[in-house]
């Protein structure tokens, strides 16, 4: 059975991509950090849920754990992440702590978790996906701090990729969504 992980599956596009790959068979480890939603998305036999933070380094221990038990790796999608504090704000009046809030969770984050669990995709010859942004290309005003961290984690997927012959990485903007 191939396996799946998900981060920010609870809602939006990642509690879609969760239903769809557990429907079609596959196990997908799936994390989020309010534990309702998170609950109602790991109603379904393939899903293993894991509640918390992706930001926090316990946590993606506690996901390389549960991808562990699964025993292999097929498909890590980054679908976790966060615009800053809101609303949003011009670049010029961003202090550095909320810069480096963004980048904990939309790039460090998904680097560290990436890095852990890189030799399981590709022995599996698996899929990296980092779900990113029209702003990561586009300047946006007061998205400067959410774009340039979409724009790093599009390069650093496309880098690991470019490294790992035997992954395969992209980076998609899936457009304007309700999430």
């Amino acid at each position: 059975m191939p396996v799946a992980l998900v981060t920010g599956g609870s809602a939006g596009l990642g509690r879609a991509l969760t239903r769809s790959r557990a429907e079609d068979g596959w196990r997908v480890v799936v994390d989020g950090r309010d534990p309702q939603r998170l609950a109602s998305v790991a109603d379904h036999p393939n899903v293993v849920a894991v509640r918390g933070d992706l930001a926090d380094e316990w946590h993606r221990g506690a996901l390389c754990a549960a991808v562990d038990r699964e025993g292999r790796l097929d498909l890590l999608v980054h679908n976790a992440s966060t615009l800053g504090s809101t609303p949003l704000g011009r670049l010029d009046e961003a202090a550095t702590e909320d810069l480096l809030d963004v980048w904990r969770t939309n790039v460090a984050a998904p680097h560290a978790l990436s890095g852990d669990l890189l030799p399981a995709l590709v022995a599996a010859r698996g899929v990296l996906v980092s779900i990113s942004s029209d702003a990561a290309a586009e300047h946006y005003p007061t998205w400067g701090l959410y774009g340039a961290s979409k724009a790093a984690l599009d390069h650093l997927t496309l880098t690991f990729g470019e490294e790992n012959p035997d992954l395969a990485a992209y980076a998609v903007d899936p457009g304007d969504m309700r999430t």
